[in-house]
């Protein structure tokens, strides 16, 4: 069977599943945008692009997804509440692809928002999937410069000069724990904070405090770099000082610190530091081990369809064919990880090493399906800037 008719049969697997799971509500979701079911109809709109077949069908299941959201949020973070949620809304409005008036529906909700936002700035939060700067993210993508300002006058309130890199830090919570740390990953650390300064240099916000504050962020990321013939990656999982190799994934390691670096290199126009981050990017794709690099399921968040997007969006900036051919191999994997008998379209997800069914975009079949209908639309993944892409 030729590649590209394996993974339409697939998607066609993860679509009959996905609509079934929510006619029957056979599984507990969340109703967030990485978690939950207003994740899962991005998928939804994605598929009918490709195929239109059941569309009045699946539109009203679409409609009926969003007003749930709308109507039963209880969260304001990017992966679980209503920015996240808000932010898809105006992706899809962008491309035509959603009639939403949102314009009221933001009005409405702004203190709420605006609320959270100052109480994650006043707990030191910063996370950009459970606090500030996801908040901030959705605050400026529509252009609300004041709530962007003051995130930038709180990360130049609480960075902390690193004098041996000659750089800028913040530290966060690492973990359930509690401890107090720094954490370099994309996901929960200071390469979202790259990729969010550089966002905001792009809009001509607060450009010279953010400029500043980018520029010593990149220069303590770089300062994080391992000896790759000794741990096997050129970022940590964290921070340099715990010295041990990172997993190949979308959330932490080498991948997430290079994207950010890619990203600071055009706004901060170093093009020394543009070969640093091509250079760790495109080395990455001879690191596929599966059991060495610890991606052992195809989801997007630690799996191989995080990676495949990764390169894909590597590719569609550079057209280096290296990276289109590392996107096809982990496609290829996220293929073969649909093995499970009691899985979702073969697909369990691993919990705390525990093996669990999951819809959702961030860690389930939702973004597998979504990764997949890229490749078969061929289209720009313009949904992968929820992923700080």
């Amino acid at each position: 069977m030729l590649f590209r008719e394996c993974i339409h049969n697939k998607v066609e697997e993860i679509y009959n599943v996905i609509l079934l799971s929510l006619k029957e509500k056979k599984y507990s979701n969340g109703k967030g945008l990485y978690d939950g079911n207003i994740g899962i109809s991005l998928f939804l709109i994605q598929y009918l692009e490709y195929n239109a077949e059941n569309i009045d069908e699946v539109e009203a299941i679409i409609g009926d997804l969003i007003t749930e959201f709308m109507s039963s949020f209880d969260s304001y973070s990017f992966c679980s509440g209503l920015s996240g949620g808000l932010y898809l809304f105006e992706i899809l409005k962008e491309k035509n692809l959603l009639e939403i008036e949102t314009n009221d529906i933001i009005e409405q909700l702004d203190k709420y928002l605006s609320n959270n936002l100052e109480s994650e700035l006043e707990n030191g939060h910063y996370d950009f999937m459970h606090g500030a700067l996801g908040i901030g993210l959705f605050y400026l993508k529509i252009g609300q410069i004041e709530k962007v300002q003051k995130i930038v006058n709180y990360l130049s309130e609480t960075a902390i000069y690193d004098d041996k890199s000659k750089g800028y830090k913040w530290n966060s919570n690492v973990d359930y724990s509690g401890e107090i740390a720094v954490n370099i990953s994309l996901s929960h650390g200071m390469s979202s904070i790259v990729i969010f300064l550089s966002k905001v240099i792009e809009k001509k916000i607060a450009v010279n405090m953010a400029f500043k504050l980018l520029r010593g962020a990149v220069n303590f990321l770089l300062s994080q770099e391992l000896d790759y013939k000794q741990y096997g990656s050129y970022f940590p999982y964290r921070c340099i000082e715990e010295k041990s190799k990172s997993r190949l994934s979308w959330c932490y390691g080498d991948l997430g610190v290079a994207i950010g670096l890619f990203k600071a290199s055009f706004v901060l126009n170093d093009s020394s530091l543009r070969r640093e981050a091509l250079f760790v990017l495109e080395e990455s794709t001879k690191r596929n081990m599966l059991t060495e690099d610890n991606i052992i399921e195809g989801g997007v968040c630690h799996g191989s369809a995080g990676l495949a997007m990764i390169y894909n969006r590597m590719f569609l900036e550079t057209k280096n064919e290296i990276f289109l051919d590392a996107s096809k191999y982990w496609l290829e994997q996220t293929l073969r990880f649909s093995k499970f008998d009691n899985g979702l379209a073969g697909y369990l997800t691993n919990y705390n090493k525990e093996w669990h069914q999951d819809l959702s975009l961030l860690t389930g079949i939702s973004g597998i399906g979504v990764v997949f209908l890229s490749y078969l639309k061929g289209d720009e993944q313009y949904w992968d800037e929820m992923f700080l892409m």
